[in-house]
């Protein structure tokens, strides 16, 4: 039994490796989903009319929708927490929204942004309150605890053919953002949250053929094979969960 005991130490091990490695990353991390939509007007079409986009009194010829969905997936509250949407200088933002998922509660312009935006005494703005205006917004969450959601709309505009963008930013301490431009699935489940399901099957698949079986050789090919299957399990508990709660929520 002693290759049996030191192959599933070893199994045993590495998985418990991940597993602190995750939860470590996943103590100060927020993800952010990004999504973009390009459009254009449409001139000279044979049929219908033509669309045009207009802010104040300038002509918008194309114009991009991002949205940022950002979640808090570390195991802290956080409070007062500012978050920094900005440009680059040939791209100016034209609009934004944002909103706190499953709350009714207004998310403010922070203060101190705000407060830079402010005229002087005679009601004027310099160009470099104009310049921010265009190009930065700052907002302040009172409270972003673990797994809220809150999600940012942004309508920008770029000057001729830049190629400039539109950035996320939180610079709260102990807050890192962990970027994911494209989420992955695997037969229809979000990978990042089937995770803990896919550990549990394969942890469990460690166990139990050590608790079934005497032949170490035996146990390494029944731990390989329920390894395997592991991969598939979690998926479809993830689905199930989730079949069960929207039953449960209508």
């Amino acid at each position: 039994m002693q290759l049996g005991d030191t192959l599933i130490g070893t199994i045993i091990g590495g998985v418990v490796t991940i597993i602190i490695t995750k939860l470590l990353k996943r103590r100060s991390t927020f993800i952010v989903e990004r999504y973009d939509e390009e459009f254009s007007q449409s001139k000279n079409l044979p049929i219908g009319a033509n669309l045009r986009v207009m802010h104040g009194q300038r002509e918008i010829e194309n114009f991009r929708i991002s949205r940022f969905n950002i979640k808090n997936e570390s195991s802290k509250d956080f409070e007062n927490v500012k978050v920094r949407i900005w440009s680059g200088p040939d791209r100016f933002i034209l609009h934004d929204t944002v909103r706190m998922v499953n709350y009714i509660d207004r998310i403010p312009y922070h203060p101190e942004y705000l407060s830079s935006l402010q005229p002087d005494e005679n009601g004027e703005y310099s160009q470099l309150q104009i310049s921010e205006y265009n190009t930065k917004r700052e907002y302040l969450f009172g409270t972003f605890n673990r797994f809220d959601k809150a999600e940012i709309t942004v309508v920008s505009s770029v000057e001729g053919q830049a190629k400039t963008n539109v950035w996320i930013e939180i610079p709260h301490k102990g807050i890192k953002i962990s970027n994911k431009y494209q989420r992955t699935f695997f037969m229809g489940a979000p990978n990042d949250e089937v995770f803990p399901y896919t550990i549990f099957f394969i942890i469990a698949s460690i166990i139990i053929p050590a608790l079934l079986f005497k032949n170490p050789w035996i146990i390494a090919g029944a731990v390989g094979l329920f390894s395997f299957i592991s991969g598939y399990l979690g998926p479809i508990a993830y689905r199930i969960k989730k079949w069960i709660y929207l039953k449960l929520v209508d």
